[in-house]
């Protein structure tokens, strides 16, 4: 298993230096940045990744990956407020998005709004029915949700 992580970080390495090459090239495009924040994430760089993914929006103020994945990103520092705003701006560009909202209920739990959080699953599982995480997410940590 170490092993093949380890390989994962030298591709994920050789992926930035490639994307740094191509931004010198073309300092303006919005997806070299997008793929090298979510690069930066991958490897658990989350503040450089939140860096890089702001200049995706600066670039192109409608990127809803761009959003979605600082929403990602801002969670795992555990900066929820962050986090939440990221998802709800990502879900306003792109509506149907349901792993935007999943990750939204699970930060509206964790920022304690459960009643939010049931009604944003709810929407998630409209969209994707077979969207396995936001039937199960709602149970974790003993935290009991009914959902109609």
């Amino acid at each position: 298993m170490r092993v093949e992580v380890n390989k994962l970080n030298k591709k994920f390495n050789k992926s930035i230096t490639l994307l740094n090459k191509a931004i010198q090239i073309q300092p303006n495009h919005a997806n070299s940045y997008h793929n090298l924040g979510s690069a930066l994430t991958e490897l658990g760089e989350f503040n450089k990744a939140i860096k890089i993914l702001k200049k995706v929006i600066q670039i192109d103020p409608k990127h809803a990956d761009a959003y979605y994945n600082l929403g990602n990103a801002y969670k795992q520092i555990r900066d929820f407020k962050n986090a939440k705003m990221h998802y709800e701006k990502a879900i306003q560009l792109l509506p149907k998005n349901p792993k935007a909202l999943n990750n939204l209920g699970n930060v509206q739990k964790e920022l304690g709004d459960l009643k939010g959080a049931i009604q944003t699953y709810k929407k998630s599982i409209q969209i994707q029915p077979n969207h396995a995480r936001s039937f199960h997410l709602p149970f974790q940590n003993s935290v009991v949700l009914k959902i109609q």
